[in-house]
């Protein structure tokens, strides 16, 4: 379902209706129960104009569209340019698949060809479907083995390895099952079941070097042993009051209060803070206490101790900090920056083990990456900067163009992207002061160039073209 779009349709040459913003586009989506696939575009993209023109009207592609939610942004207006930022968009056209929570699923750079976008849809529909309907699939055809390997990848995507590996067992057991989906299915389980063992074995390395010496345990180790491990809650919850409790010194302990409440020991974190404050009433621990009683929805207790901190902090380079972490408080906000970055980077560290057996797409050359994104970024500029003057050109000279439809400039530049010479192709019946207006306008331009391009063709389009645009003869000069 194509919601809205700002490709250009090379078919009609109009304009589709502007995009909705991005929260629009998810709440949609949910709404309807529907995956929410991006497009983000630019107007000076060639392969985003090549894959508006050929692929999305195709009548397959169309009717695939009518199970998703499909929503096309310009990187270079609102909302588009927020929303690109928003998905660090590096390239274009890039396709991104968003589940109803608004987690990317999926992402896809490049025009695609009619075969592979009705790919692309096929993969949004998976990786974003219900977990009932899987269910409900299994539950109507048991023996389908597709159906419970589905289901399986489901879970996985969602860190449910029990309820994955229940399913792959299943599978390896289902007689008559097509021995490529049993081998797919052993060979996941035997990969979850091998991961699962490096985790143990971290998490029993990480808890014995804690409990070798609770006051002089590490940031690092706790936040291993705690945070999204498969550690059992009553485990997690001794050895965070333990190593809190051993703790003498205010600072390192106030920086393990945060790593408390990211691992979700609310209570634990928050006694340490009330001790934190006790002994020294300043703006730092104070703002601590407030984050705790704000993680326990205390929103009362919270402001009191936050406007406290926020007032002991005046002229310090804490204010700002405090100030707007009293706005969050008092607006009901998100969890504090610093209990995100504990939780970070513990799930950095898990997601390391999961694919320490996986190839990497490919291996990155840092001089080979860093010379092929200095390229991209000064070509997409450049063809950005050639596309804003021939627009300032057919903006200035439109009405010198009387009925001519299309002028071609092919200029020649000198080392510093000035114009050295040019030559101007014009419609045979094109007024005279046209010619007059367009070399006005590049009188003194400097035209963004690559270092190897001397040559550069401005292509002035007044009207919509109805026919072919002409040959640039060699030796033309007029």
């Amino acid at each position: 379902m194509v919601v809205s779009q700002v490709a250009t349709s090379a078919a009609e040459g109009e304009k589709r209706a502007p995009p909705l913003a991005y929260d629009e586009a998810l709440k949609h989506a949910r709404d309807l129960d529907l995956p929410l696939v991006l497009e983000f575009g630019a107007e000076w993209c060639g392969p985003c104009k090549m894959f508006a023109a050929k692929t999305l009207p195709d009548a397959s592609v169309q009717r695939a569209l009518n199970d998703v939610v499909f929503v096309s942004y310009d990187a270079d207006t609102p909302p588009g340019d927020a929303i690109t930022a928003k998905f660090h968009i590096e390239a274009f056209p890039t396709f991104v698949v968003v589940d109803k929570d608004g987690v990317e699923r999926h992402r896809e750079s490049g025009a695609p060809n009619v075969e592979k976008f009705l790919v692309l849809l096929a993969k949004a529909r998976e990786v974003t479907v219900g977990e009932t309907a899987l269910i409900e699939r299994v539950r109507a055809k048991p023996s389908d083995a597709n159906a419970r390997l589905l289901l399986a990848r489901w879970y996985i995507r969602r860190e449910r390895t029990t309820d994955a590996l229940a399913q792959f067992d299943k599978v390896t057991a289902l007689r008559g099952a097509p021995a490529g989906l049993v081998a797919e299915a052993k060979n996941a389980a035997a990969r979850l079941r091998r991961i699962d063992r490096w985790k143990s074995e971290l998490l029993a390395e990480r808890v014995a070097a804690i409990r070798a010496n609770l006051a002089t345990a590490t940031d690092e180790d706790l936040v291993v042993a705690t945070i999204d491990s498969p550690i059992s809650a009553g485990e997690r919850r001794k050895l965070v009051h333990d190593v809190l409790a051993a703790q003498t010194e205010a600072e390192r302990l106030n920086d393990l209060v945060y790593v408390a409440l990211a691992a979700g020991e609310v209570d634990e974190a928050l006694a340490a803070a009330k001790k934190l404050v006790e002994k020294r009433r300043d703006a730092k621990h104070l703002d601590t206490l407030a984050e705790c009683h704000h993680m326990k929805h205390e929103s009362r207790e919270a402001l009191q101790l936050g406007r406290e901190a926020l007032a002991m902090s005046t002229g310090s380079q804490l204010e700002r900090q405090l100030r707007a972490n009293v706005e969050r408080f008092d607006e009901g906000g998100d969890e504090s920056r610093d209990v995100k970055q504990k939780r970070l980077k513990s799930r950095e560290v898990w997601n390391r083990i999961a694919g320490i057996d996986v190839l990497p797409a490919r291996v990155e050359d840092p001089d080979q990456d860093a010379k092929y994104r200095s390229y991209r970024e000064s070509y997409m500029a450049q063809r950005k900067a050639l596309t804003n003057l021939e627009r300032a050109i057919t903006s200035a000279c439109r009405e010198s163009a009387g009925k001519s439809e299309l002028a071609i400039v092919r200029v020649d530049l000198d080392g510093t992207s000035h114009i050295k010479s040019l030559k101007l192709l014009l419609e045979p019946d094109a007024p005279k002061g046209l010619r007059g207006c367009i070399e006005k306008q590049l009188d003194g331009a400097v035209i963004a160039r690559q270092a190897f391009q001397r040559m550069q063709t401005l292509t002035l389009t007044f009207a919509t073209p109805k026919k072919a645009p002409p040959a640039m003869p060699d030796d033309a000069d007029d």
